[in-house]
């Protein structure tokens, strides 16, 4: 007999800041075992309170997976700002990347910045693959946020990669009709 999809799946929301329920998340996915699977997303409000350092070792294990919500347009605005850059060495866990981005400027500093949380993240939670997609405002033709993935399997970044190209297609035709009633 068929499963429904989901069964034998447990899905607990935990509201609240992520950096104050750590601990709470990290005894969820224990009770599992070492070999349960784990998705793990990280959809914040910001781009403050889910520090890379803290995310890494909740997923650093075989059978598991992240998505996270990174909101460039909050952090490509203040990279530069000296007394952010405490938040900036936490969210990302390298002390250097504030300084590396505020040499960039626009699309470049944001591409940066995206691209090197990924390999942070690749790196502190010792996944074999990560990737990231970008979400288009539906009404103007820029980024509103990234989605990183990271996972070590190959199955789950074409999963992935499929999502992200079918996302792509339904973002360009909820574009195409908001340029249609705003002309």
């Amino acid at each position: 007999m068929d499963q429904k999809p989901g069964a034998g799946h447990e899905i607990i929301p935990i509201q609240g800041q992520f950096h104050e329920n750590v601990a709470r998340i990290g005894e969820f996915l224990s009770v599992g075992g070492s070999k349960a699977f784990r998705f793990l997303l990280v959809d914040p409000k910001g781009w403050t309170g889910f520090a890379l350092n803290r995310i890494a070792p909740l997923v650093n294990s075989r059978s598991a997976e992240v998505l996270v919500n990174l909101m460039t347009s909050f952090i490509r605005r203040f990279v530069t700002l000296e007394e952010q850059r405490s938040k900036f060495e936490e969210l990302f866990g390298d002390a250097a990347v504030a300084d590396e981005a505020a040499a960039l400027a626009g699309n470049n500093r944001e591409r940066f910045l995206v691209r090197r949380y990924a390999e942070l993240l690749k790196q502190k939670a010792q996944f074999k693959f990560v990737s990231a997609a970008a979400v288009l405002r539906a009404a103007e033709d820029d980024v509103h946020y990234y989605l990183v993935f990271g996972t070590n399997s190959p199955h789950g970044i074409a999963v992935f990669k499929e999502a992200e190209h079918a996302a792509f297609e339904t973002g360009e035709s909820a574009r195409d009709e908001a340029n249609t009633k705003h002309s």
